[in-house]
């Protein structure tokens, strides 16, 4: 039998952050990762974000952020249109435009909210990892199963998917 070397492995830190970016609050989970489950989780503005990972030492932690911006097509969304407006062709195409507008510009600023935290913390020396959404999100039921957790907040249950188990 031959002998195998050993893999050399970087120790992983301490702890995992998951940060799920917003223009008005971010969902932002601790994960640590020698007590195996979720420490904190909570939703904090741009400004309360960065204080709050700027508490940690550099060599304990690894940044996960929510990186919608690195889907093919990030504008892409099903709108429903209304009952009452499926009789009325230009209404609803009118009302299509305008939701499909609104839909785009909150995600464009959402993306631009992630970058600039990715952006802040690479700066400060921290690893920052940007993850790419999936089209799997869990529900509230799958975070209650996963972390024992129980929240209905999707931007705490996105943050919490980042870093969990990472």
């Amino acid at each position: 039998m031959a002998y195998v070397m050993p893999i050399n492995r970087t120790p992983q830190k301490q702890y995992a952050i998951g940060i799920d970016p917003d223009v008005k609050k971010n969902g932002v989970a601790l994960y640590c990762r020698i007590a195996k489950r979720i420490l904190e989780l909570s939703l904090k503005d741009f400004d309360a974000t960065i204080a709050y990972i700027s508490g940690f030492d550099l060599a304990t932690v690894t940044v996960y952020v929510d990186a919608g911006w690195r889907n093919r097509n990030p504008q892409y969304h099903d709108v429903k249109i209304p009952d009452r407006l499926k009789e009325h062709p230009e209404a609803a195409a009118r009302y299509l435009l305008g939701v499909s507008n609104r839909i785009a510009n909150d995600v464009g600023r959402n993306a631009a909210t992630g970058q600039l935290i990715c952006e802040q913390l690479r700066k400060a020396g921290y690893e920052v990892v940007e993850v790419k959404p999936t089209s799997a999100k869990w529900k509230p039921a799958d975070m209650k199963q996963f972390t024992g957790i129980d929240t209905k907040n999707q931007e705490k249950i996105d943050a919490a998917r980042l870093c969990f188990g990472r």
